[in-house]
């Protein structure tokens, strides 16, 4: 596949893996579409790349989610790669009383659900491309196996 003339979505698009992903295809004349819960980080970090929009987007929230699906539905039909790269790793104990399920809902949202929902809904716009490429990131979920598995030792 060509690392250069694509649409590419990135979402984790503010910091770390997402944005060094997003500077690497930046210089390679492509359109990026950058993905973030972070408003402000990701407009500054997209203010300093070529050809970006920036989505400011909580991937757990059913109607951002919708928002952002429509939006590349509607603006950006011509969306060829897809990196699904945001990942959220709450570090807590399932013994401790301070507990909160909230963050493991958080977690799942974000690793399982949201890269699910994004699957389905761009894969129609994707599949028409004659290069396509979907990239699904699972650091945190590795990162959750290997509490799991500490938990089990």
């Amino acid at each position: 596949m060509k690392t250069s003339g694509n649409t590419i979505l990135i979402t984790g698009a503010a910091s770390g893996i997402g944005l060094e992903i997003a500077k690497l295809f930046s210089g390679k004349n492509n359109k990026l579409i950058m993905v973030d819960k972070s408003a402000d980080l990701l407009e500054t970090e997209a203010k300093k790349l070529n050809n970006s929009t920036a989505i400011t987007t909580d991937l757990t929230n059913d109607n951002d989610l919708n928002k952002l699906i429509q939006t590349i539905k509607l603006n950006h039909s011509d969306l060829n790669v897809a990196i699904l790269n945001a990942g959220a790793a709450n570090d807590y104990s399932l013994y401790s009383n301070e507990f909160d399920l909230a963050y493991a809902k958080s977690e799942m949202g974000t690793n399982y659900f949201a890269n699910i929902r994004l699957t389905h809904a761009l894969e129609p716009i994707l599949n028409n491309k004659k290069e396509a490429a979907f990239v699904v990131q699972h650091l945190a979920s590795r990162l959750f196996l290997i509490s799991i598995i500490q938990l089990i030792v």
